[in-house]
């Protein structure tokens, strides 16, 4: 078994795959601790898992999706507060993010 940090796993996701493709497991770790488990997909591991049948897990997304309330009305809406984010998100304001305490000085 590998094991691998998870920034580790981030910049040699390739590394990971290979592994995992010879048949091998990769143990990854985060802040030093056991997090997840890669293995290779068999048939026993198939069997045992939870998984459903893509059209039952799409009706259940649709469903969802359609019970749920937008938080956004539009995409610009969407956008505008993606890039504000180290702001309050529902403050709506024309004013600059940063402003400057200082005067400009003009020479002549």
């Amino acid at each position: 078994m590998k094991t691998m940090a998870a920034k580790e796993l981030k910049n040699k996701t390739g590394e990971a795959i290979r592994t995992v493709s010879k048949g091998r497991k990769v143990l990854i770790t985060l802040r030093g601790k056991p997090f997840a488990l890669i293995l290779p997909v068999t048939t026993a591991n198939l069997e045992k898992s939870d998984l459903r049948p893509i059209d039952t897990a799409w009706t259940d997304i649709e469903n969802t999706l359609k019970r749920s309330k937008p938080e956004f009305k539009n995409l610009k809406e969407a956008m505008d507060w993606t890039r504000r984010r180290g702001s309050d998100p529902y403050r709506i304001s024309k004013k600059p993010f940063l402003t400057c305490a200082f005067k400009p000085i003009f020479y002549s």
